[in-house]
């Protein structure tokens, strides 16, 4: 297995924990800036597990290959935790989380209200933006995942 994959497994890990924390309401603050933390440092670890340093354009590569398979993982997880919330919470009225402004305008543009507790809202939304936000992150994480390599390659080159 290459190194690339061997650090993105272990990024994918991180970012199952970090998930786990982020579903603690007093901590929940803390997901992003370590999910960003996670993607730079997936980078620098599939540097470290490298036996031989290769140039730097293909170092690069690697620690942005790392990074985006563990963002690509953390995106799965994300989609799976909003499918069990959103599982778990059907018992629960959506319309009585939004203000009474928003319910009354949809019933002025002859919507019903009702819609709000339709399965694709409930799961297709959250769902689909967890999509979109996990294509984003992937494209984030290349970049922190190479400059994590370009790092820990400069720190160690003798």
């Amino acid at each position: 297995m290459s190194s690339w994959m061997k650090a993105g497994l272990i990024g994918i890990a991180a970012m199952f924990l970090i998930t786990l924390l982020g579903l603690i309401p007093e901590i929940s603050c803390l997901y992003l800036p370590l999910m960003l933390i996670t993607y730079f440092v997936v980078g620098g670890l599939a540097a470290s597990l490298i036996p031989h340093q290769t140039e730097s354009s293909d170092s690069a590569k690697h620690g942005a290959m790392a990074a985006m398979l563990a963002a690509l993982g953390g995106g799965i997880i994300g989609i799976i935790t909003t499918t069990i919330y959103a599982i778990t919470n059907s018992a629960n009225d959506i319309r009585t989380q939004v203000p009474p402004e928003f319910l009354k305008m949809l019933r002025d543009s002859n919507i019903d209200p009702n819609t709000l507790n339709t399965p694709a809202v409930r799961f297709g939304i959250p769902i689909g933006a967890n999509m979109i936000c996990c294509t984003v992150w992937i494209f984030i994480a290349a970049i922190l995942g190479a400059i994590g390599w370009i790092v820990y390659s400069s720190m160690n080159s003798k």
